[in-house]
């Protein structure tokens, strides 16, 4: 028998990530893309070999388009 986990208060058990535990779950899916988009965005500006960089701008439009479902999802829900 598996042991009680406590239940998460923001989707995928990402506490304490910057999400306000006030918003709906499409809301914090939004926030939580919005900031690995940035922090992808980040790194990539401090690369300097150019396939890397490459690769992390790319990992960054993925997560944009990830942030922009969620927020579509948010809006549709109001």
């Amino acid at each position: 028998m598996e042991p009680k986990r406590a239940k998460a208060r923001y989707a995928l058990g990402w506490e304490g990530f910057g999400v306000p535990s006030g918003s709906n779950e499409a809301e914090q899916d939004a926030a939580r893309w919005r900031k690995l988009e940035l922090e992808a965005r980040s790194l990539a500006s401090a690369m300097t070999d150019p396939e890397p960089q490459r690769i992390m701008l790319f990992i960054a439009e993925g997560y944009k388009l990830l942030r922009e479902r969620a927020e579509f999802r948010a809006f549709a829900k109001k």
